[in-house]
């Protein structure tokens, strides 16, 4: 599991340049190069280490700064083909259905679906913890197997 670990300075600073940084891309090399130039004049080292981050560790953080801006994206299922849903619902009904919740068990699931479905598992993958409850209750609604 990707994790960050950042001083309360950095942090602070992090929070500030969510304001100008677009957040609603899916794409780690695009985050991380507009937090690069909000962060380059005022905090260049910060810069510096967050040009050296995996993109694991980028999606991390830019979910974490879209839940702080309120925005944790479009609702679930919406950015989902029938066949993922239902890709999800099989492995929903393998044993994972009474997990909750399913936050820890995201990269178990990334995992999975990377050999089955690489593009499943990058839309997994760039979901942040409330997107993935909210996708997982929608699929258990749906009515699929383990519900």
């Amino acid at each position: 599991m990707a994790y960050l670990r950042f001083t309360p300075q950095e942090y602070r600073a992090l929070c500030r340049a969510r304001r100008v940084v677009d957040l609603r891309t899916d794409d780690p090399n695009f985050f991380q190069v507009s937090l690069l130039f909000a962060l380059a004049d005022d905090w260049p080292r910060l810069a510096e280490r967050v040009a050296g981050l995996l993109p694991s560790q980028l999606i991390v953080l830019r979910n974490h700064l879209r839940a702080l801006s309120g925005d944790v994206g479009p609702g679930p299922g919406q950015d989902f083909t029938p066949a993922e849903l239902e890709a999800l619902a099989q492995a929903r009904g393998t044993g994972l259905a009474t997990v909750r919740p399913i936050g820890p068990f995201r990269d178990v699931l990334v995992r999975h679906f990377e050999k089955v479905s690489p593009v499943l598992a990058k839309k997994l993958a760039g979901l942040s913890g409330p997107q993935l409850e909210r996708l997982w209750e929608e699929v258990r609604r749906r009515g699929r197997p383990g519900t």
